[in-house]
């Protein structure tokens, strides 16, 4: 390895705490390369990332602010995982076989701000946009990134601030939140990232 790939290494491995600054430098590095399996580049997830960012800020959700995932593993739950990374915003994933009153509770466990799922009647007061996974109708979502304006830069956080919170299935009692920090995170991508695989 020469001189440059050390310092360029170091860099990335420095930047691991810190997987705002990562996620910034995949989107710019891989910027032609298939970042999902559907073939989307880094370069046009990441404006997708950056306008959900952007609708995110412009409808009040803050740095710190918790959002529901409720979607399905495909392209709108990684841009929803990782425009809440961007967002300095923190995320949490909700399998969509939870259950309405299951869901209810893990949004006022974590004192939800915002919402994207098919299922915002059972949430009322949660500002948020509408996905409908189950029948394919993602227009609310669609009009909402094209509208959007892009929030140009990530929203820094220390490496010790939360990033996600990923609940257990409850199978012995009620769910409990397990909360992940940016250094945990940045070290997965890192990874993730140097064996060129999507996050």
């Amino acid at each position: 390895m020469g001189s440059f790939g050390k310092v360029l290494t170091l860099g990335i491995i420095r930047a691991a705490g810190l997987p705002h600054r990562l996620l910034g430098l995949a989107f710019r590095k891989n910027a032609r390369r298939p970042a999902l399996d559907d073939g989307t580049p880094y370069a046009r997830l990441g404006d997708r990332v950056r306008r959900l960012a952007g609708a995110w800020r412009a409808s009040g959700v803050a740095p710190g602010d918790r959002v529901v995932i409720d979607l399905p593993n495909d392209a709108a739950f990684v841009e929803a995982r990782l425009a809440c990374l961007w967002l300095g915003a923190v995320a949490v994933p909700v399998p969509p076989a939870t259950g309405d009153d299951r869901l209810g509770w893990i949004a006022e466990a974590v004192g939800a701000r915002a919402y994207l799922g098919s299922r915002p009647d059972v949430l009322p007061g949660v500002p948020g946009l509408l996905v409908d996974p189950l029948t394919g109708d993602r227009e609310a979502y669609e009009r909402a990134l094209g509208s959007a304006a892009p929030l140009p830069s990530p929203v820094p956080r220390p490496a010790d601030g939360l990033v996600t919170i990923n609940f257990t299935s409850g199978t012995t009692g009620e769910p409990k939140g397990v909360m992940s920090t940016g250094r945990g995170w940045g070290a997965s991508l890192y990874h993730a990232l140097r064996e060129n695989r999507t996050p």
